[in-house]
Formats: C-alpha cells, sequence, structure tokens
C-alpha cells in the first residue's frame, strides 16, 4: 500500500481502512489501558528503558492481536520489520540490504503459514479480514495480503515507539511542560501534534514526481526522486514562531509526521492514542521521572528518529 498509487493504492487501503476508522481505534482503548497498566505494573519502580520496557512491547502487542498474529511471536516479528523497515532508508548498505531481503522471506513464509489457518478458520483480525474481503469484485491475492501485513506490522509500531520515546525525552528536557502537562492530562490528546512536530518519528520520506513541480525559482522535473524532510518542516521559523522550543499551548499544529493526502497514515489515531495514553499514565503513576544518562544512542536509521534506550528513574 505504501508504494502504491491512485486507483491500486485505494484498492488496498479500502479493505484495510474500517479497522483503523477513529470509532474502531476508540474501541481498542480499555485494551491499550490495560496492556499500559500491566507494562507500569512490571516496570514498577527504580530504574527502567523506557523503549524496552514500555515503548516497544505496547505497540507490538496491540499491532500484533489486530494481524491476528501470536503474542509469543512478537519479538521475533519485531526483528524482522525492523530489518524490513530499512527499505525507506536512503542510508541502507549492501550488507543491510542482503539481512533486509532474507528478513523479508522469512516473515512472508510466516505470515503465509498463518494465511492457511485462515482459510479454514477464520477470526476476527486483519489477517481474516484481508483473506475474506472483496475489493473490485475480486479477492485480493496472497502475495498483496502479505506485502501488506509485513507493512502494518511496521507502520503499527514502529512510529509509535519512537513518538513515545522522543515524547518523553522533550517533556523532559521542558519540565515546564512535562508539569503542565501532569496537571493538565487533559490537554494530552492536542499536545501530541506538537510533540510529533518537535521530534517527529519519521523524519525523511521520498517521492517520485509523476509532473514537473514548481517551487520556488525551480522547476523540479517529473521523474525527478525528491525527498520530504518532516523533521525540517516542523522546525520552519516561518511557520512555527521559537520552532526549537517544545510549546503544548502552541495552536495551529498540522504536523507532516503521518503524512498527508491519500497516504497519510492509515494508522495515525491509534498510535496518537497509544501515545496519549502511555505518557499519561506515567506521568499519573510516577511523582519523579528522571533521566539516568545524557549519552543517548539513536537508532541508525535516516528515515525513522527513534532511541536505542531511554534509561530512567522512577520516583512514585
Amino acid at each position: 500500500m505504501l508504494m502504491l498509487d491512485g486507483p491500486a493504492h485505494r484498492r488496498i487501503r479500502g479493505a484495510i481502512s474500517k479497522v483503523f476508522t477513529r470509532a474502531s481505534v476508540e474501541r481498542l482503548r480499555p485494551r491499550i489501558a490495560a496492556e499500559t497498566a500491566r507494562l507500569l505494573d512490571a516496570a514498577g519502580e527504580g530504574k527502567t528503558d523506557l523503549i524496552h520496557s514500555l515503548a516497544l512491547p505496547l505497540p507490538v502487542t496491540v499491532t500484533c492481536e489486530l494481524l491476528g498474529l501470536p503474542g509469543s511471536d512478537r519479538d521475533q516479528c519485531r526483528r524482522w520489520t525492523e530489518q524490513i523497515s530499512r527499505v525507506i532508508d536512503p542510508s541502507i548498505t549492501a550488507e543491510d540490504a542482503v539481512e533486509m531481503n532474507a528478513a523479508e522471506v522469512e516473515f512472508r513464509e510466516y505470515v503465509a503459514d498463518h494465511l492457511k489457518e485462515r482459510r479454514s478458520a477464520p477470526r476476527d483480525d486483519i489477517l481474516s479480514l484481508l483473506l475474506h474481503a472483496e475489493v473490485d469484485g475480486g479477492q485480493l491475492t496472497e502475495e498483496e495480503i502479505i506485502a501488506n501485513v509485513q507493512f502494518l506490522f511496521v507502520a503499527g509500531h514502529e512510529t509509535t515507539v519512537n513518538l513515545i520515546g522522543n515524547g518523553l525525552l522533550a517533556l523532559l528536557r521542558h519540565p515546564d511542560q512535562l508539569r503542565m502537562l501532569r496537571d493538565n492530562p487533559e490537554i494530552i490528546t492536542d499536545s501530541i501534534d506538537e510533540i510529533t512536530r518537535y521530534d517527529p518519528p519519521v523524519q525523511i520520506v521520498s517521492r517520485l514526481l509523476t509532473e514537473d513541480v514548481p517551487l520556488t525559482d525551480v522547476t523540479l522535473p517529473a521523474g525527478a526522486k525528491v525527498m520530504l524532510l518532516f523533521g525540517a518542516a516542523g522546525r520552519d521559523p516561518e511557520r512555527y514562531p521559537d520552532p526549537d522550543r517544545l510549546d503544548l499551548t502552541r495552536t495551529g499544529v498540522k504536523t507532516l509526521a503521518f503524512s498527508g493526502g491519500p497516504h497519510y497514515c492509515i494508522g495515525a489515531a491509534l498510535g496518537k492514542l497509544e501515545t496519549s495514553m502511555m505518557l499519561t499514565e506515567l506521568l499519573r503513576r510516577y511523582s519523579t521521572i528522571e533521566l539516568t544518562g545524557d549519552d543517548l544512542v539513536w537508532r541508525p536509521n535516516v528515515s525513522f528518529r527513534g532511541l536505542q534506550e531511554l534509561p530512567l528513574q522512577l520516583v512514585r
């Protein structure tokens, strides 16, 4: 779906979109709340790594359940898709490509095995939905289903992990904004767009121009590949005054981090809900949240911006 345009894109998106309507996502709130509480109960007090203890398991678990993949396989699925997601990374090396292709083959075979089960025993999950969906008078091919399950697994957790991690880090570095959110948890929904503008989980995407595009004093020719820098757009001083400051009271924020137009992120509402619930519950449970190290390591991916880990000290 990510790599398609026009009717081909609409065909796939139409088969999936009803799972990600705002009403459908809102029905997931109790399950997300329960998983958030379970993870925070396990984290307890003291030292923890936000990424591996909280930010990663939440969306991975929810995505596995939506797709219909066993929760016991979530770590392996994550390892596969971490490699597969490099497909949109412009800095990928030949060695990375070999690992990426191997992971894609393994994940494809894994999904194919689960599709065999769903043919005889459908369930209430995305695998069954795609397998039995009627699209333009026909059905999706197995290749289309597998490719889009891979895409949905990546899209269903990769950006959310980064958004939770980047968001909490931004709040810790702006203690006045953290206090504001702690004192006014009802503003969390509107705050997500500002958090996303400040440090978006997706920094760069590419587009292939299908026609000449005038841009200021130049014309970008049809056939040219262009790189769109979402991170830079969010720090444009002509659009956002004092752009290097996180300001949860900022109005008129229209983040590009979830893309736009026909390719607007189909799971944006879900990712925002998961992020808002995790951040809100963290601030509700813990009176003190502190970084325990300054040498933060970012994942080696140009397109996705996320931390390898975020070491914290949690005090109730």
